[in-house]
């Protein structure tokens, strides 16, 4: 079965052309394959549905298509989202300003993460049967980890000498290194001899590839079931927790910041919001210069 693309590929000779000239550039700005082909995908779905360039449907049709999947019900909102970005990238990456300025703005939901408090954490790690999953969910957590720095994760990039964890091209294609938990640290020989690890810390099915995302949320669902913790969360918010339980074990910001990989420390500022602290009596910053109590 054909996907959307290949649909769009074998419907229209100018698609190649196009999606090579959008790829190239998004690469070339910095962008992830992964952003590539999330706007392909929805140009192709608005090429097929007109069988024309989007860049010759009028903006009349184009406001058209836009609002009848904003009314989809079956459809997510970052789908939509993702529709508008792709569209606006393509305009603006051939000079079609007469069409860009048509685009509907996308406000932006400043929504608080999901956390799971300190406890909600054991329970879900101890919640998983196998040491393989038990370990998985807790080094997610262990070191904020995005899934895609989860996935890609080698075994060479977890020093236990030197106690850190290494993040090779995450967000932005940047490098970082992470705090490594000695809990983790621990069971890390052992996890790795058990299950023949030999270059991806967590393979997938294939040889040689690393491990899916639906593999991953399959994990987690099932020990959140089990542990009967009813709060909505997925990966990314064990990301969330562990950010927001650093800063409530007193770590400063800064830092905070760094481990996460952010590159504006507004977006880590957010945490300051979910995380609970014990209120602390005003004391004059006289008296704490002279050891006054």
């Amino acid at each position: 079965m054909k996907s959307i693309i290949e649909k769009a590929q074998s419907s229209f000779s100018w698609f190649k052309d196009l999606s090579y000239k959008l790829e190239r550039d998004l690469i070339l700005n910095g962008k992830t394959k992964k952003t590539y082909k999330c706007y392909i995908r929805q140009i192709a779905s608005l090429a097929l549905h007109f069988k024309k360039s989007p860049l010759e449907v009028s903006n009349e049709q184009i406001a058209d298509y836009l609002f009848d999947l904003q009314k989809s019900s079956g459809l997510s909102e970052s789908y939509f989202k993702s529709t508008v970005y792709g569209l606006r990238y393509l305009f603006r990456l051939h000079s079609r300003e007469d069409k860009l300025i048509k685009l509907p703005s996308l406000p932006h939901k400043k929504q608080l993460p999901v956390i799971l408090s300190q406890q909600e954490c054991k329970k879900l790690f101890r919640s998983s049967d196998k040491f393989k999953d038990r370990f998985m969910l807790a080094l997610i957590y262990s070191a904020g980890l995005r899934m895609g720095e989860l996935q890609k994760l080698e075994r060479m990039d977890i020093d236990t000498d030197r106690m850190l964890l290494h993040v090779r091209q995450g967000k932005g294609n940047k490098d970082r290194y992470i705090i490594l938990s000695k809990l983790i640290a621990a069971k890390y020989g052992k996890y790795c001899s058990e299950y023949k690890i030999d270059k991806y810390v967590f393979p997938g099915q294939k040889l040689g590839n690393y491990i899916s995302r639906t593999t991953v949320r399959k994990i987690l669902k099932t020990a959140l079931l089990k542990s009967g913790i009813e709060k909505q969360i997925n990966t990314h918010s064990l990301r969330h927790s562990f950010a927001t339980h650093m800063l409530e074990n007193g770590i400063d910001i800064v830092t905070v910041k760094e481990q996460l990989g952010h590159s504006d420390i507004q977006t880590t500022m957010r945490y300051l919001q979910v995380a609970r602290f014990e209120r602390k009596t005003a004391v004059s910053p006289l008296d704490f210069l002279y050891g006054i109590k």
